[in-house]
């Protein structure tokens, strides 16, 4: 097959769409920017070709049945989202995509590991989520992300220690807006920094193993919709 000017590809919501992603899935259009196979029953892991088609830009791969290491892909991505597969190892760097990325979800898997400190590289992140997957271990304390970063979700992992004093930066236009760190093991008190994210709607901190007092400064988030600091040993 070789549709030699294609642009995008949209099959999501095909269930009985299933078997191997085909290798020539990166081969037959040099002009491919789109792909959507969100939603389908497609198994075994990321044809290599995927890996290496330099126009693709956009990969959705969301709720199928893929697995294996996750790899890193070498060209420069702005949305990718491998949500709810099987996929393991541990989180690559994505380093082409540093400057372009704006979506990054890979929640629901199996990876495991640390967070490394390139994750916070992304000069156009908007949008990450990790969550429900096997992270353990502290976040680097100097790990700041970049006022662009909007979501930031890490529930449902194992990560430990205190949470970042300065976790993203913030500007009075932009900032973090919604902010989950819920069920993990995160200790030591709320950080300052959080009542400064003055764009803040949703904030999830449940199910840790925080102490100390809840800061009076988070009655000064004035955009705050929902906050949610049960089951910690707060004040």
């Amino acid at each position: 097959m070789r549709l030699k000017v294609l642009t995008e590809l949209v099959l999501n919501d095909n269930p009985p769409l299933g078997g191997s992603l085909p290798f020539w899935l990166g081969n037959f259009s040099a002009n491919l920017e789109r792909i959507h196979l969100g939603f389908c029953s497609f198994s075994g892991g990321i044809p290599e070709s995927l890996l290496y088609l330099k126009s693709l830009k956009y990969l959705d791969l969301e709720n199928n049945l893929l697995s294996g290491n996750l790899v890193d892909f070498q060209q420069p991505l702005v949305f990718l989202n491998l949500a709810s597969n099987q996929f393991t190892g541990t989180l690559p760097c994505f380093a082409a995509s540093v400057q372009s990325l704006t979506v990054l979800n890979l929640s629901n898997n199996s990876i495991v590991g640390g967070l490394p400190a390139c994750i916070a590289s992304f000069q156009a992140l908007t949008h990450l989520n990790l969550s429900r997957n096997h992270l353990k271990y502290r976040i680097y304390s100097r790990l700041v992300f970049s006022e662009k970063l909007v979501v930031l979700d890490l529930s449902n992992n194992d990560l430990s220690g205190p949470i970042p004093s300065k976790i993203a930066e913030t500007t009075e236009k932009l900032g973090l807006v919604f902010l989950d760190l819920s069920h993990n093991q995160f200790s030591g008190e709320i950080p300052l920094k959080i009542t400064e994210l003055k764009s803040l709607q949703a904030l999830f901190l449940s199910h840790n193993l925080l102490s100390g007092e809840i800061p009076s400064r988070i009655g000064n988030l004035t955009y705050l919709q929902v906050i949610d600091l049960s089951h910690n040993s707060l004040s």
